[in-house]
């Protein structure tokens, strides 16, 4: 029944990268990019790129249409890392290592996290884009200076916010990461919204289906301006509409269909946490509302090898940004909660 109305599954799953054609409102942001990589079409390994902007914005979009464009014409090597699930100095270098498959020696024998950067070093023979995505969510920025200084590695850092906003703590690397280009990604407006899901829905859905009302519609149902959201909830409308039978969208079939893009998008996030900031999460559904004191209190009682208090407070913007919290209450002492539609998948009693 689906297949009726959907003609590309793929064009209208906000995880999935979509075709260069596909992708609108980006082209000064991956011009840029594209130009800051092209010595790598020449084998020479370029200063490298820093891309901040809000969730939903399209820089990890932006980021794989240029990689995909270059792994076309080159031989570079490309290794893409999440930190918001790899987020110590140790899980970096070690999916580095893995990602360039030079991690079997890390199954033969222990090796102190102080040497994995010597062996990152040895692994790369030749131009390689290493790209930091959520680089904003690192334990340790030292990490940052061991693998810029690496010869042949070319990185790509991608963050929510402007590298200053991470001062002072990372003052000794500014000189090194003001090397690198910045790509400032700004909200998306409500009518380019608009045009994403148009040319999604052109690409992916029957014509006729989907009208530039229905379209305004959905954009207005979404926080934030966020396009992963739009576009969720695109689909799922659609879905929806096919599963009961009928041919063309409207109001209340979107509306219908809320509730099951905005599960999707939670679970894509919590699949993306790291199994200690699981657990942070969890900890603040059992003592929420709380302040960040509280919720450590907890999370350093359930974890074996717990985190900094700074670090576990650095991980709560992200998930008020992502979502998954609500933050209250004066700005020296803020209270967090877990949203209701988050503590339903985190199978926590509300």
């Amino acid at each position: 029944m689906i297949a009726d109305l959907i003609t590309d599954y793929s064009v209208l799953q906000p995880d999935v990268q979509p075709d260069r054609e596909v992708i609108v409102h980006r082209d000064g942001e991956i011009d840029h990019l594209m130009s800051v990589l092209a010595p790598l079409t020449h084998d020479v390994a370029p200063g490298g790129a820093f891309l901040y902007g809000p969730p939903g914005s399209g820089k990890t979009c932006t980021t794989h249409c240029v990689l995909e464009e270059l792994v076309d014409e080159t031989d570079v090597e490309i290794v893409f890392i999440d930190c918001l699930s790899s987020h110590a100095r140790r899980s970096v270098l070690k999916r580095v290592l893995e990602e360039l498959g030079a991690a079997a020696e890390l199954e033969h024998r222990s090796v102190a996290t102080d040497d994995l950067s010597a062996l990152v070093r040895e692994a790369i023979d030749g131009p390689t884009v290493l790209v930091l995505d959520e680089c904003d969510q690192l334990d340790d920025f030292r990490v940052l200076h061991e693998l810029y200084g690496i010869k042949d590695l070319t990185l790509v850092l991608i963050s929510n916010a402007p590298w200053k906003a991470f001062e002072p703590e990372t003052q000794p690397l500014n000189s090194r990461v003001q090397s690198l280009q910045e790509i400032p990604f700004s909200r998306y407006t409500e009518t380019q919204l608009v045009s994403i899901l148009e040319e999604r829905s052109r690409a992916g859905v029957e014509s006729g289906v989907v009208s530039d009302s229905d379209l305004e519609y959905i954009v207005s149902k979404v926080d934030e301006r966020d396009a992963r959201q739009t576009i969720s909830l695109l689909y799922h409308s659609v879905r929806n509409l096919s599963l009961g039978g009928r041919a063309t969208l409207s109001k209340s079939v979107i509306d219908a269909a809320k509730p099951d893009s905005t599960k999707d998008i939670i679970r894509s996030r919590l699949s993306s946490l790291s199994r200690q900031q699981r657990v942070a999460l969890e900890c603040l559904a059992d003592v929420g509302p709380g302040t960040s004191s509280e919720l450590y209190e907890c999370y350093r009682e359930r974890v074996d090898e717990p985190r900094t208090d700074r670090t576990v407070r650095g991980w709560l913007p992200k998930f008020e940004k992502y979502g998954l919290t609500t933050i209250d209450g004066p700005e020296y002492e803020p209270v967090y909660e877990v949203r209701e539609a988050v503590l339903k998948e985190l199978s926590v009693p509300e």
